[in-house]
């Protein structure tokens, strides 16, 4: 019975980190996205001065590097959500 509490709080405090890093993920998820958008945005408005400075090169690469660090928090995010959905089952088969 003491051990069945155990794993019950032990599961508990599990999820109240789990739930407040994935929502700090998902706010970094959102701030990293932030910029590829508005990047976006500006290339398209400017595409003509783009091509006409020969500067296509740069903005790709300034892309590249926006994507990057995008994908960057992404991976954070599903390896957060990796070592939830591997960590807990066995907590919950403890219970069970």
């Amino acid at each position: 019975m003491m051990l069945n509490t155990l794993i019950r709080l032990f599961d508990c405090m599990l999820q109240r980190v789990y739930v407040a890093c994935a929502r700090q993920i998902k706010r970094l998820d959102s701030v990293s996205k932030s910029p590829i958008y508005a990047f976006f945005s500006e290339t398209l408005n400017g595409t003509s001065s783009i091509r006409a400075y020969r500067q296509q090169r740069r903005f790709i690469s300034h892309s590249d590097m926006l994507l990057d660090n995008s994908q960057r928090v992404w991976f954070e995010a599903f390896t957060s959500n990796r070592l939830n959905f591997t960590s807990t089952p066995p907590v919950h088969n403890l219970v069970a």
